[in-house]
């Protein structure tokens, strides 16, 4: 249960909650597999590229219904792909519930899901914070309820007693890209989102004593991660399709008192 929640949280707040990266790791999968997960992401992404015209250090409100998916590549010949994406499920203030859904070439690519209800969340996070700002903001970030699912298997639900070590947890998961120097405003474009002034970083990422290093192409327009495109050596991490409405939930937690095995 333990280690199963682990692996969860690295997914969900890893690729979702921030634009983020690798921590030097570089799991393979084998061809058919990256080609399954690379036509899925066809299906969903932005067929051309989606034009952002609002200011880029202005990050749109987290809002109920936005979501966002993104493609992680890894460079090696038989680098992993991962699918991800991630819905905002509700939010009231500071208390929100987002689910994550993942589909992971080296694990044949299963689908895994997982919700979770966040007290705290850093809804005002800006474009490109600094570690401070990061301290500040996610301090008093805790996880109230979370539920897991992996492929056909029944839901799971993380019992109480493990949710101060969750919460312990995410503040580390929790927006580990921190800017290392001044953000530049540069034009971007990829094969799915074009903007005028995004904002350009190097970012170090953090996460479990691991240290790595990379570059940020975000910007405010783009919902939930305020990310473009973030690239290591080992990885590069697309923003491949997003919006402000229409979210589905899939995953959904248990009556109070019921439980949840």
């Amino acid at each position: 249960m333990l280690r199963h929640f682990l692996v969860s949280s690295a997914c969900i707040l890893l690729l979702l909650l921030s634009a983020c990266g690798g921590v030097r790791s570089t799991p393979t999968a084998d061809p058919h597999a990256q080609q399954a997960i690379e036509k899925m992401a066809a299906e969903i992404a932005f067929k051309n590229p989606q034009n952002i015209n609002t200011p880029g250090h202005v990050r749109i409100p987290l809002a109920k219904g936005q979501w966002v998916t993104t493609l992680a590549r890894y460079r090696n010949p038989d680098g992993d792909r991962i699918l991800s994406t991630t819905k905002v499920i509700d939010v009231q203030q500071d208390l929100v519930t987002l689910e994550v859904e993942n589909f992971t070439a080296s694990q044949k690519g299963e689908r895994s899901v997982t919700l979770v209800q966040i007290a705290g969340y850093p809804v005002n996070l800006p474009v490109g914070p600094d570690q401070e700002a990061i301290k500040a903001i996610t301090s008093q970030a805790r996880i109230l309820r979370m539920v897991t699912q992996a492929g056909d298997n029944p839901p799971t639900e993380m019992p109480p007693v493990y949710l101060q070590f969750a919460s312990n947890l995410m503040k580390d998961f929790i927006n580990p890209a921190v800017r290392t120097t001044p953000m530049s405003t540069q034009p971007v474009e990829t094969p799915y989102i074009r903007a005028r002034d995004a904002k350009v970083f190097d970012v170090e990422v953090s996460v479990l004593g691991f240290r790595d290093t990379g570059k940020i192409q975000a910007h405010g327009g783009v919902p939930v991660n305020n990310q473009i495109v973030y690239e290591n050596t080992d990885q590069i991490i697309y923003t491949i399709a997003y919006g402000l409405k229409g979210a589905k939930q899939t995953l959904f937690f248990p009556p109070a008192g019921t439980g949840m095995q």
